[in-house]
């Protein structure tokens, strides 16, 4: 590859590309520049007290709606490596849940998420198993690689 097409300018940079056409990692990186400013995160009731609603893909959620689904084995939370990994994780398998034909969704702003998540794509189901994706963050049983 030439250095030509290197230089070439463009009007979004390919990480914003990306971000844009992958939902998982847009709804990650939008949480993640929300939660932040409060690193590191001791617990999920601190950043509770402070944060009331969390914006995904124009939607505003209610953080509370989150808590009891997010383990407390996930804090602390020290930096934004740390936050993007554990976020990225949950936000993945949240996805690939969300996404099974037996969940059933009942608040009106995360059915509408989850429908952009898979907009193109109607119903459209990975073919691998959820459990490949879990990576080596992952300590819930029968989530080790593979379905080990």
């Amino acid at each position: 590859m030439s250095n030509k097409s290197q230089e070439r300018p463009t009007s979004k940079h390919l990480a914003d590309i990306v971000v844009e056409h992958n939902p998982q990692a847009r709804i990650t990186h939008q949480l993640a520049r929300q939660l932040e400013p409060y690193l590191p995160i001791t617990s999920i009731e601190k950043i509770a007290e402070e944060l009331s609603e969390v914006d995904v893909d124009k939607h505003r959620l209610p953080f509370k709606m989150f808590i009891p689904h997010i383990s407390k084995d996930l804090f602390p939370i020290k930096d934004v490596e740390d936050l993007v990994q554990k976020l990225s994780t949950g936000v993945r398998q949240a996805l690939a849940l969300a996404h099974t034909p037996s969940f059933s969704i009942k608040n009106q702003a995360i059915a509408e998420l989850l429908a952009t998540s898979l907009q193109g794509e109607p119903r459209r189901r990975s073919a691998i198993p959820v459990a490949y994706y879990t990576g080596p963050s992952s300590s819930e049983p029968g989530c080790e690689k593979g379905g080990e």
